[in-house]
């Protein structure tokens, strides 16, 4: 399913910049430039991940935080900060901010932000299900009908992974990330997710689930 998030953001270079950038993730992205409007917006839509600043117009970033958690939004929130004082940033977490990030940053650094975040708030969900398979995030358990399937760590997070993204291709890129926490991939990274995608494949074969599991060449992966 694909993740929408609000931007909320004054500075309009910053703001087309980050948008951009999220848009190429292939997430929706919807903009607000002072901090009432992006109260409202957050109130009235139903978002996956609020990217939202400090310093803003109208209201700041402190107070739109303060009264979404007040009334039960539990978006997840990440904060941008010009700031760079310990106290600030403890403010931030104070108010129901999920995480912060402070400026000048890097889109790498905020993708992988973002991507935390959203897999943070999917956590809540504790058991995953397709056909016959159930994937119990909580005990790290993979059972088909009722038929214990033993994964490693590895091979557990790159099948929950793509079970979450199910019909979606995910790049070798996302699962380094995901799963081995690898931002710079090199060549010998790269081999290793064709390994792993192996292993899962010759483990689901004996339950008709390995065709589920499906190699999009040039691209990456797809369960579906």
């Amino acid at each position: 399913m694909v993740k929408k998030i609000l931007l909320v953001e004054d500075d309009k270079k910053i703001s087309e910049l980050v948008r951009d950038s999220l848009q190429e993730e292939g997430y929706i992205v919807e903009q607000s430039f002072d901090g009432e409007d992006g109260y409202f917006k957050i109130i009235e839509n139903q978002l996956d991940l609020v990217i939202l600043d400090i310093m803003m117009p109208k209201m700041n970033g402190y107070k739109v935080c303060a009264k979404v958690r007040e009334i039960g939004i539990t978006t997840p929130i990440l904060m941008l900060t010009a700031k760079s004082g310990e106290y600030d940033v403890e403010e931030g977490l104070e108010t129901g901010a999920n995480d912060y990030l402070k400026k000048p940053f890097s889109m790498v650094e905020l993708l992988a932000r973002v991507r935390k975040l959203l897999k943070y708030d999917e956590s809540r969900v504790n058991i995953l299900e397709f056909q016959d398979l159930k994937i119990d995030l909580s005990a790290r358990r993979v059972t088909c009908n009722d038929i214990e399937i033993k994964l490693t760590k590895q091979e557990f997070d790159l099948l929950t992974f793509l079970l979450k993204n199910i019909g979606d291709i995910v790049s070798k890129n996302e699962l380094l990330e995901e799963v081995w926490e690898i931002l710079y991939p090199t060549e010998e990274d790269n081999n290793k997710v064709e390994v792993y995608i192996g292993y899962i494949r010759k483990k689901l074969k004996p339950f008709n689930l390995h065709q589920h599991l499906n190699t999009v060449r040039g691209f990456g992966y797809r369960w579906d």
